[in-house]
């Protein structure tokens, strides 16, 4: 248990905080609108932030929880509240129960729930195997190909254990064919003697943090945060670029039942948890759930406040921390106030990130101003002997704005980063009004392989797409009958909106050619064309396919934006020759004498 005994909210005189970035930050600011509480911290990096905030603070290894304990014993602690993995992982909330210290955190058996992604499955699929993935766990490299190959390739490999965010690697993000997934395979195995094996999903994720004490859960609104670099969720994965919560408690895409289908998943996993282990589950639990066609499944769990959705959580949370934590030690009925307003967090990260770790970032920003904007924000970075913000393995500067929408928080954010000097990279559409939008229908898009029969829808959807040439109907017939797997359409509640083909080299067997693809205007701000792209991607990567080449007319800037933001390099100067068109390389007369485009390219074989 957590305390053997009730808590008088009125004893709690001293508080410590275990945490180096940004979710402790927030933590320490909120409860210290107690006056009558000091609060202290226990780091293992000097975050400026947190220092500026801590009514004291020390430095020490995570994983020594028995210093941690001797701090909590020198500031007289009434009670710890860790919101860092690590040292509950090393079994900090069993030493400060043996002290008869109150800790807001699981046993270290409990910790299991996230660090052990094998256990956590197998044991929410003992309550209904359909709210995971279909998964295994192996110990060797055969058996877990040939569950790869069974589910068609379509997979996640995973690490058992902790990875911060960045050790997942996903089928058509950072693996293209059979050759990556061996290899990423071996390379945790190697490592962990153990790796995860699930079928990708498809669907839009998303954060439910809940405060727990045995069955006694308080949950909170949900959040989704994103963890691709680049906008329009490309580029390779992050500890999380930003995220957003919507004023009405949901999300663009939740409705109020799959809220509590997840809701139901997470009171479900507890419950067989404490059945099957005895023991108590206590802390910050949340879960990483995705909205998919057949429902809501289970990512996985997080026994700690998520970086960043904490932030949109507490920023909108009108009652004091420590007096919600109390009543949920104490068993009593809670129900915590939010703001009726929506919030967007968004990082700025090193250039370099996450490519290279370990980075400076060197930004200064105005306080005075970012307080006129009505944002604020919090350090995952810290201070070295020269007064430099190294962000370690996170990720910089978290800065965030409350509006009555997202796109109105979003905005707030967007002028709050534009008076900031020095160099740095953010994600610009990250609660954006295109993104909304997008995300409210993109659920009812459906990717399939088309028919032969539909010929002349394709050819009708092609004609909407101008400046896309439509090609006679009998050239989709042709395309429909011999080239049917590697072409795609889109469709939104029945209706046909997009397609796209390519074509495989005779010449050089594995480079593809994307010949076509088209989005009629009406559905272009759902993302529907990299929708496409991706999935023809993925289906080439099944095919061996290690290249696909495409061309853009130079004054076509959207399509050549897309191709770029998904990856794909301007190779028209290995062509032959070049002009310079709008600051592009592009190849001359390429469709013959006037017809110049630009040809791009993108290598889909990785490294792991």
């Amino acid at each position: 248990m957590a305390t053997a005994n009730k808590i008088n909210p009125d004893d709690i005189k001293s508080v410590l905080i275990v945490d180096s970035w940004s979710k402790g930050q927030i933590t320490i600011k909120n409860i210290k609108n107690r006056k009558d509480v000091r609060v202290y911290a226990f780091m293992d990096q000097e975050n400026p932030g947190i220092i500026e905030w801590a009514d004291g603070f020390k430095i020490g290894d995570f994983e020594d929880i028995q210093a941690i304990g001797d701090y909590a014993r020198e500031i007289k602690a009434d009670i710890v509240i860790p919101t860092a993995a690590y040292p509950l992982e090393a079994g900090l909330a069993d030493l400060l129960l043996e002290r008869d210290v109150p800790v807001f955190g699981p046993l270290k058996s409990a910790t299991r729930l996230e660090s052990d992604k094998g256990f956590a499955r197998r044991l929410v699929s003992e309550c209904n195997e359909n709210y995971v993935p279909r998964f295994m766990i192996f110990e060797k490299e055969k058996p877990a190909l040939d569950y790869a190959e069974s589910l068609g390739w379509k997979v996640a490999v995973k690490p058992v254990g902790l990875t911060g965010g960045l050790g997942v690697k996903v089928f058509g993000d950072q693996l293209w064919n059979k050759r990556d997934i061996t290899s990423c395979i071996i390379g945790v195995l190697e490592k962990d003697a153990q790796v995860l094996i699930e079928e990708k999903l498809t669907g839009e994720e998303f954060s439910l943090q809940c405060l727990v004490n045995d069955t006694f859960i308080v949950p909170t609104p949900p959040v989704q945060d994103f963890k691709k670099l680049l906008a329009g969720d490309q580029g390779p994965n992050t500890g999380s670029m930003g995220s957003y919560s919507a004023h009405d408690h949901l999300l663009p895409f939740l409705t109020e039942k799959d809220y509590q289908d997840a809701l139901t998943i997470l009171e479900g996993s507890i419950r067989k948890f404490i059945e099957i282990t005895g023991q108590n589950c206590c802390g910050f639990l949340y879960g990483q759930f995705m909205k998919t066609q057949q429902g809501i499944k289970l990512i996985e769990f997080n026994f700690r406040p998520g970086d960043p959705e904490w932030m949109n959580t507490l920023s909108i949370l009108q009652d004091n921390l420590l007096d919600v934590i109390i009543k949920v030690l104490n068993k009593e009925e809670v129900k915590p106030v939010f703001m009726n307003l929506a919030t967007v967090c968004k990082y700025i990260t090193p250039e370099k990130y996450p490519q290279k770790l370990h980075e400076f970032l060197d930004v200064s920003l105005d306080k005075s101003k970012l307080d006129e904007l009505g944002v604020d924000f919090y350090y995952s970075a810290a201070t070295d002997r020269q007064g430099r913000l190294n962000v370690g393995e996170e990720r910089g500067i978290a800065f965030i704005a409350k509006d009555a929408t997202i796109p109105g928080a979003c905005k707030k954010v967007e002028e709050a980063i534009a008076t900031l000097k020095g160099s740095f990279r953010h994600r610009e559409d990250i609660g954006s009004e295109k993104m909304v939008r997008a995300q409210k229908m993109k659920m009812d898009v459906v990717i399939r392989h088309p028919e032969e029969p539909e010929f002349i829808l394709v050819r009708d959807v092609i004609a909407e797409c101008q400046p896309l040439i439509a090609h006679p109907i009998h050239f989709y017939k042709i395309i429909l009958r011999y080239f049917k797997q590697t072409a795609l359409v889109a469709e939104l509640n029945g209706q046909m909106i997009g397609f796209t083909f390519c074509l495989e080299s005779q010449n050089s067997p594995g480079r593809y050619f994307l010949w076509q693809i088209g989005v009629i205007s009406s559905c272009r701000h759902l993302g529907v064309g990299p929708m496409l792209v991706k999935t023809m991607e993925e289906e080439i990567g099944l095919r061996d396919g290690k290249e696909i080449e495409v061309t853009v007319e130079p004054d076509n800037p959207a399509s050549l934006k897309l191709f770029e933001q998904l990856g794909y390099r301007n190779a028209s100067k290995e062509e032959g020759e070049t002009l310079a068109i709008e600051e592009k390389d592009v190849v001359k007369d390429y469709y013959g004498p006037g017809r110049h485009h630009i040809l791009l390219k993108k290598n889909l074989t990785s490294k792991h």
